[in-house]
C-alpha cells in the first residue's frame, strides 16, 4: 500500500476518491483526455464539479472536471493518490462576472449621456430661444 492511502484506513468516514478529467489543448490530438482519481476531505464536492488537483506540472496544481465520487480505492495499490486542493467556487465567478457586465454597461450609459449632454450644450449655446419656439407634434398650422 502507497502511503497516500492510508487516509482511508484511518478516517474512511473524512475522505473520498474522485475520479476526475483534464482535456490538454496544448497536445497535438486535441481530444486528449486524462483521467485521474484523487482524494479530498471536501464531502460535497460533486459530480461535474471543478476543482483545483495537485499534479506534476509548472505549479504542482491543474483544473480537472469530476466525473465519479465516492469510487472505491484499491488499498494495495503502490500508486500515488494525489490531494484536490479546493473546489472552484462557479456561482461567485459567475456573480463576478455579471456584475462587472452591469458596471461596464452602467458606465458606457453614463459616457454617452455625457457626450449627449456635452454636444447639446456646445451646439445649442446663444440659440435657445429660436430653438424654443419650434415645436414638435403641436396643432400650429403651416407657417407661409
Amino acid at each position: 500500500m502507497h502511503d497516500d492511502r492510508a487516509v482511508f484506513l484511518t478516517a474512511p468516514d473524512r475522505v473520498m476518491a474522485v475520479t476526475t478529467v483534464w482535456e490538454n489543448p496544448s497536445e497535438k490530438d486535441l481530444g486528449s483526455v486524462k483521467r485521474q482519481v484523487f482524494k479530498t476531505t471536501d464531502l460535497t464536492i460533486a459530480k461535474d464539479d471543478l476543482v483545483v488537483a495537485e499534479i506534476e506540472a509548472r505549479h504542482g496544481m491543474a483544473v480537472f472536471k469530476v466525473t465519479e465520487v465516492k469510487i472505491r480505492v484499491d488499498l494495495r495499490s503502490d500508486q500515488p493518490l494525489p490531494w484536490i486542493v479546493s473546489r472552484i467556487d462557479q456561482v461567485a465567478h459567475i456573480v463576478n462576472k455579471q456584475n462587472e457586465t452591469k458596471l461596464t454597461d452602467a458606465l458606457r450609459r453614463g459616457e454617452e449621456k455625457r457626450l449627449r449632454d456635452q454636444l447639446a450644450k456646445d451646439m445649442l449655446e446663444g440659440i435657445e430661444g429660436e430653438i424654443e419656439a419650434i415645436e414638435f407634434g403641436g396643432s400650429k398650422s403651416l407657417e407661409k
